[in-house]
């Protein structure tokens, strides 16, 4: 069951022993080479692929990643319940790992199964999801322009970043559905990490982006998510500034307290007299 921190971890899974006593018996083998004994012990693991024909493929589940281990998503993507496609392509799979609040990745090393897995929807601890479609340009950094003001012309937006150096190499709207398109615009660099002119003289990095004097700023959500842990510079909170009115009340509310400490120091050493008609009983 999870817990209020997560899923369980995913328990290990134990080499069968056949495994153990095949390494072994190179590893005794005084007839056996280096070549021999690196094999042995590397027998359990994937076929080496070319890096090159390697593709990491993405599986968008956000809450699915916070309330299931990797065991148990593995455990529902190898059941015989999934796509003709998904099991036919199941051999050649690998690397799969689960990033809690976002996704699930896997490497695929097949040209041909990769073009068909875009939209194929899974069904993963009773949950729905869709493979996103393979792209030859995801990797490339990109920035999301939210609240841009209503008079920052897309042209204004490329204009700007390439003065500053970050030359895009598209501007798209962030949502489209169907014929109807965001106010947001997603600016794509011909870069895999964040390119160095998005970084203030400071090291830090592109938060805001004020494009017309007078108007209010957009704000600039990175694609590395720990970029945007930075506070835009307008919405960090100001120091405040000392106020004249502030200033003479508290002055004012400390002279009325001092006038009650001398009135008080003042009363206690004046001399007491105490009326005889008003003595209480006992008294002489």
């Amino acid at each position: 069951m999870p817990t209020a921190r997560g899923p369980p971890p995913p328990p290990r899974s134990v080499p069968d022993d056949s495994l153990f006593r095949a390494s072994l018996h190179r590893l005794n083998d005084d007839q056996a080479t280096d070549v021999d004994r690196r094999f042995a012990a590397l027998a359990p693991l994937p076929t080496p692929v070319a890096p090159e024909l390697c593709t990491r493929t993405w599986i968008p589940a956000g809450k699915l990643t916070t309330e299931h281990n990797v065991s148990e998503i593995m455990a529902s993507l190898d059941s015989d319940s999934q796509p003709e496609l998904w099991r036919e392509a199941k051999p050649h799979l690998r690397d799969f790992m689960r990033i809690p609040h976002q996704g699930i990745s896997f490497v695929c090393p097949s040209d041909h199964a990769l073009q068909r897995f875009g939209g194929v929807q899974l069904t993963i601890c009773d949950t729905p999801v869709t493979i996103r479609k393979y792209s030859s340009y995801d990797t490339l950094y990109y920035v999301d322009l939210q609240r841009l003001p209503a008079d920052v012309s897309d042209p204004l937006i490329y204009d700007w970043l390439v003065a500053r150096g970050a030359r895009p190499i598209l501007i798209t709207p962030t949502q489209v559905l169907g014929e109807l398109k965001s106010r947001a615009r997603t600016v794509y660099f011909n870069s895999v990490k964040c390119p160095d002119a998005l970084f203030e003289p400071t090291g830090e990095p592109l938060r805001e982006i004020v494009f017309v004097d007078g108007e209010k700023p957009c704000f600039v959500q990175h694609r590395l998510r720990r970029y945007n842990r930075i506070k835009p510079p307008s919405l960090r909170s100001l120091p405040r500034r000392p106020s004249d009115v502030s200033d003479a009340s508290m002055r004012s509310g400390n002279d009325g307290v001092n006038a009650a400490r001398v009135s008080t120091v003042n009363l206690s050493s004046a001399p007491v007299r105490m009326s005889t008609s008003l003595t209480p009983t006992g008294w002489v």
